[in-house]
């Protein structure tokens, strides 16, 4: 029992210490804004229906924007989604992690800081402007090196909006 009664006093005057006072220092945790800042932009401002229908050559009839502000897709008139655009604030670290998951990525040049394309999911992925941007082509229509032509393009657009 003294055991308890001491453990506790020694806490209370460990506690006291430790409070307020002018040579005290508070000691904060970083934020999950801190370490992962929010998308600065949202992604239906990133690409024009226009911009994305040139890159496709497809005729688009609407743009859907996705559960939250960092996710666009552009449908035809029967409502076939064919092309996603993402785009999240990250760090360069966090983008390196991503691309790594991607086996069959290849790098691919003149866009942004670093940018890969994964075929098999038709993705191409751009780290540019502390940002990741993924255009997904949806649409099996398009053949690969089509595929990742339009992709560019659609990213080539998107990037100056970051």
């Amino acid at each position: 029992m003294r055991i308890i009664a001491l453990f506790f006093i020694v806490m209370l005057l460990f506690l006291t210490a430790c409070g307020s006072g002018a040579g005290s220092t508070t000691m904060t945790l970083p934020t999950v804004w801190e370490a992962q800042p929010p998308t600065q932009v949202a992604a239906t401002q990133l690409v024009l229906l226009a911009e994305a229908q040139t890159a496709l050559g497809i005729t688009l009839a609407e743009v859907q924007q996705g559960q939250g502000d960092d996710t666009v897709r552009f449908l035809t008139a029967k409502g076939d989604a064919v092309l996603s655009v993402y785009a999240e604030a990250v760090t360069r670290d966090y983008y390196d992690a991503v691309v790594a998951i991607y086996p069959d990525a290849v790098e691919t040049s003149n866009l942004g800081e670093a940018a890969i394309w994964g075929n098999a999911q038709r993705e191409l992925m751009v780290y540019a402007s502390g940002h990741l941007l993924s255009v997904t082509i949806l649409t099996q229509s398009l053949g690969e090196d089509r595929a990742l032509t339009a992709a560019r393009q659609v990213a080539a657009a998107a990037l100056p909006r970051l």
